[in-house]
């Protein structure tokens, strides 16, 4: 895995991860981690989300975020529309609570949680 350096608004951290996407994806989690109830996920479906946290963490970033793989101030690695990366974030968030609640729902066989990627 690589090192990016991601910036937005007033954000910049440096995540460890295999692409810049996902890097920047990473940030955005880390962001909203710190303002929206991650846990409870309950809410997080497209017909009942908290706006506020939502704009919370938004407040912090940019319209960008930017990648690099050099250092703070630039962007060679990619250029994300916050907007864009947050419905990605959220959609990811969803799915795996969906596949926690399933998984928690009934047993399933190592085989089963192979083929959904879960090991």
């Amino acid at each position: 895995m690589a090192k990016f350096y991601v910036q937005s608004g007033l954000v910049s951290q440096l995540i460890t991860a295999n692409d810049a996407f996902s890097a920047a994806l990473w940030a955005m989690h880390l962001v909203m981690e710190d303002v929206v109830p991650v846990e409870e996920v309950d809410w997080l479906d497209e017909s009942n989300q908290p706006e506020h946290g939502f704009a919370d963490g938004l407040m912090k970033l940019g319209d960008e975020i930017t990648v690099s793989e050099v250092g703070f101030g630039r962007d060679e690695a990619g250029r994300f529309d916050t907007a864009d990366t947050l419905a990605e974030w959220n959609q990811l968030i969803i799915a795996m609570a969906r596949l926690e609640a399933r998984l928690s729902e009934e047993p399933v066989s190592p085989n089963r949680m192979v083929a959904l990627g879960v090991l």
